[in-house]
């Protein structure tokens, strides 16, 4: 659908080993779907198979600068959903 996102970090949260924001670019993903509203953009990023280890669902993940908390999980692919706020203030809109 796009060519892709980038990913500084992906923190874990409820592990004991939590990765926080390094500012480091750790790949460009592809959106492979793609879903807007009014005041609503649900998004779903194909992740490669290092990164994808150990999300889970809330897990948090910086796309192209805007923290994002996972809502959904299916093999290697993550789907985000970010509300007006979001939006209106980060790069995602």
């Amino acid at each position: 659908v796009d060519e892709g996102v980038k990913i500084s970090s992906i923190n874990l949260f409820g592990k004991e080993e939590i990765l926080m924001y390094s500012g480091i670019t750790r790949g460009l993903f592809e959106v492979t779907q793609l879903e807007k509203a009014p005041g609503l953009l649900k998004y779903t990023v194909k992740l490669n198979d290092e990164l994808i280890k150990g999300v889970e669902i809330g897990a948090s993940i910086n796309i192209d600068g805007v923290c994002q908390s996972v809502i959904h999980i299916n093999q290697n692919e993550v789907t985000f959903q970010a509300i007006a706020e979001t939006l209106q203030r980060t790069t995602l809109n």
